[in-house]
């Protein structure tokens, strides 16, 4: 499969506490053994054999041209870069509109220096040829095996537990839709009425009490958006650990430490 690969890469603003914890401009520049962290999610991608293009969004481009490794991949026409817009889901949508784009396309973001090249060929390898989106998550029973004291948020649904991975194949132009929604949701955070009319009440009111189940939800999704959606439980306890506060910049060193 030779399909495009994007990854996110916009910043928080001048306070970003990660940024200043690691005193570093741009949090994806924060080095583990001496790589930043935005080079490891590009070689994970590349060692795939998968992709014949990778996109970085970002409103920095500057910031990754001097590092060798992405300049050299953007000479050899491997690598580009995307305006980021002003949310993670209008850079996506803006991203994947864009000349060039080839369909399927990997999202993921510059965060996820523990991504390895077998998260991502698992996420392919399972996905559905039906479906439209397919995204990475880890249960909550293999985070708790592996790292006991870790907290995370999970996503609990009717016999379901999992978090994110920040890991999705978007594997048509359908997906679109799914990007769409996603935008209205970040729009409307602030007015939950307006995201009740959007999911539907008995939706909302399933889960409130946690008895909504995922095939509920991923079919409420579907007739929302019009894209067919997949949730695929991936094997590794670490697709689910992204450096989002100062406390993970600890947690991925001790884990790539014991590598």
């Amino acid at each position: 499969m030779q399909a495009t690969a994007l990854i996110l890469a916009g910043r928080r603003g001048p306070h970003d506490p990660v940024c200043l914890a690691a005193n570093v401009a741009h949090k994806a520049l924060i080095r583990f053994d001496n790589v930043t962290m935005i080079e490891r999610v590009v070689d994970a991608i590349i060692t795939t054999g998968h992709f014949s293009s990778i996109k970085v969004s970002t409103s920095e481009p500057s910031l990754f041209r001097a590092l060798p490794r992405l300049a050299a991949l953007e000479a050899h026409k491997m690598l580009s870069y995307v305006d980021a817009g002003r949310s993670p889901s209008v850079s996506t949508h803006e991203a994947l509109t864009a000349p060039g784009t080839t369909w399927p396309v990997l999202l993921t973001t510059c965060d996820h220096p523990l991504l390895t090249p077998e998260m991502i060929r698992h996420l392919i390898a399972n996905a559905d040829p039906k479906a439209d989106i397919c995204a990475g998550v880890v249960g909550a029973d293999i985070i708790k095996a592996a790292y006991p004291d870790m907290r995370r948020t999970f996503l609990n649904f009717r016999g379901d537990r999992f978090s994110g991975a920040n890991l999705f194949l978007l594997r048509t132009a359908a997906s679109l839709g799914a990007l769409r929604f996603w935008q209205r949701i970040e729009q409307e955070r602030k007015r939950p009425h307006r995201m009740v009319a959007a999911l539907g009440v008995g939706t909302v009111l399933r889960m409130a009490v946690r008895r909504l189940s995922l095939p509920h939800a991923l079919a409420r999704l579907q007739a929302v958006t019009g894209a067919k959606a997949q949730v695929i439980y991936l094997p590794f306890a670490e697709a689910s650990i992204d450096v989002d506060k100062p406390q993970d910049l600890a947690t991925v060193r001790a884990i790539l430490a014991g590598r």
